[in-house]
C-alpha cells in the first residue's frame, strides 16, 4: 500500500523588493522556513498567509523582513501570532 501523500495546507506569499516568493508547508512554520528571498533586503515586506479559505497578512519593516529570514526564534514567533489570527 502506498502512502497518502500529506496535503500542503498552508501557503505564504512574501512581496519585497518588487519580487514575490511563494512557499508552501504542512505547518505555518515550515511553510515560513522554506521563503527564501535575495538579499539584500532594501524595501518592507507584506507577508501574506492562508489556510484553506482562512487568510492573513502583515506589513513588516525592512529589519522584521531580515529577521523573519535570518532567525529562526522570530520565525517561530511569528507562525504563532499568525495562527491565532487564522482560528
Amino acid at each position: 500500500m502506498a502512502k497518502k501523500e500529506k496535503e500542503k495546507t498552508y501557503s505564504a506569499i512574501l512581496k519585497v523588493n518588487d519580487k514575490e516568493y511563494k512557499s508552501q508547508g504542512e505547518t505555518l512554520l515550515e511553510c515560513l522556513e522554506n521563503l527564501k528571498p535575495v538579499f539584500p533586503i532594501k524595501t518592507k515586506g507584506l507577508l501574506l498567509v492562508k489556510k484553506g479559505e482562512l487568510s492573513g497578512e502583515r506589513v513588516f519593516t525592512v529589519w522584521q523582513v531580515k529577521h523573519l529570514i535570518k532567525i529562526p526564534i522570530f520565525r517561530q514567533i511569528w507562525a504563532k501570532k499568525f495562527e491565532i489570527l487564522l482560528r
